[in-house]
């Protein structure tokens, strides 16, 4: 447990406007800036996760997602929360490791949806490749019905329609 208090010990530390430079509006803004980032990242979460229980996706794979990016919002979030209490509360360690543990779950975000990704590419390309050889039989199929009944079609028709085709 002495971790813990170690984490939230704000003695080595100063408030962000004690350390100079900090006007009081721009320390406003800052803090005001951060709350709202941090309101409007617990909010998207929240939707999401409720998009998730509330419309039984069909697609485990797209849930699974879904929980991932809304747990890695939510974390982005908590990131801007711990800075503006800084300026009140110094608690340097714990933002740090807030900032560590947002940038690990950022990364496994960002790997599983490029992996994601790559696998619906792939999968879109084996059903294209499948679609356009379907497409080419349905097409060389036509072709050779068209050859055989060119073959097998009378001349002296064909002459007829010729001459109907040409007034002159």
């Amino acid at each position: 447990m002495d971790w813990f208090w170690w984490l939230v010990d704000t003695t080595p530390f100063k408030v962000p406007t004690e350390s100079g430079g900090w006007s009081r509006a721009l320390t406003l803004v800052s803090v005001a800036g951060n709350l709202a980032v941090w309101l409007v990242y617990t909010i998207i979460p929240a939707c999401l996760v409720a998009v998730v229980r509330f419309q039984n996706l069909a697609n485990p794979k797209l849930t699974r997602l879904t929980w991932l990016f809304a747990h890695f919002i939510f974390w982005c979030g908590l990131t801007h929360l711990t800075r503006a209490l800084t300026f009140v509360w110094p608690a340097y360690r714990l933002s740090a490791l807030i900032v560590v543990a947002t940038a690990l779950g950022s990364w496994v975000t960002a790997g599983t949806l490029a992996y994601s990704l790559y696998r619906w590419h792939s999968s879109r390309t084996e059903a294209a490749a499948e679609l356009l050889e379907r497409a080419e039989g349905m097409i060389r199929t036509a072709a050779r019905r068209l050859w055989n009944d060119r073959v097998n079609e009378d001349p002296a028709d064909d002459a007829g329609d010729n001459d109907r085709r040409d007034p002159a």
